[in-house]
């Protein structure tokens, strides 16, 4: 058990160092030498563990979006279709990727993986996939709602991720639903 501990400690290390040589170089310009430097290993380490950066990287969004995707499980079974835009399901959605809001703020930002983005898409479109069937919309207002939900959801993500020290989430929470329940205009009160 110690050695599997060890080895989930150094796998933590390793990714940590990425995302904090992500928040100052771009990942193109990031060697496994400044990797292995920042992490304060040998590169027989970093090799024992990943092929490359570019398994290191996808291993952490791999993990960032696991994390969604069982959030979006986790939401499903607890809150019926109708509840799908309350505030407390935003609220447990922000607070189920707690523990990576340092990583997507990074993997967000302008260092970041510009797939990132794309994937954490893919992710949230897994619930929307039959929008169009299940409420008679058509292609175009289901392609364009989709869009919007998407932007505003990364969007949201980058915004929270960045400040989540001086913002409660249940603000951010609530602001996400008035926002979608009751349109821009209402949510700032005009």
């Amino acid at each position: 058990m110690g050695y599997q501990r060890k080895t989930a400690l150094t796998q933590k290390h390793i990714k940590n160092s990425l995302i904090t040589l992500l928040d100052i170089h771009k990942f193109d310009l990031i060697t496994v030498n400044q990797i292995v430097e920042e992490a304060e290993i040998t590169r027989s380490t970093f090799y024992r563990y990943y092929e490359d950066k570019y398994s290191l990287l996808s291993e952490i969004e791999e993990e960032i979006l696991n994390q969604l995707h069982e959030a979006r499980q986790k939401i499903n079974q607890q809150f019926t279709e109708e509840d799908m835009f309350t505030v407390e399901v935003f609220q447990q959605l922000f607070e189920s990727l707690e523990s990576y809001s340092e990583a997507i703020r990074v993997l967000l930002g302008h260092n970041g993986d510009t797939s990132f983005e794309m994937k954490i898409k893919n992710e949230i479109a897994k619930r929307f996939v039959n929008l169009g069937e299940l409420h008679h919309v058509s292609k175009v207002r289901e392609d364009l709602v989709k869009e919007y939900l998407y932007v505003i959801l990364i969007k949201t993500f980058q915004y929270w991720s960045a400040n989540k020290e001086s913002i409660d989430v249940r603000e951010v929470a609530a602001t996400i639903r008035d926002i979608q329940l009751k349109g821009l205009r209402k949510a700032i009160g005009i």
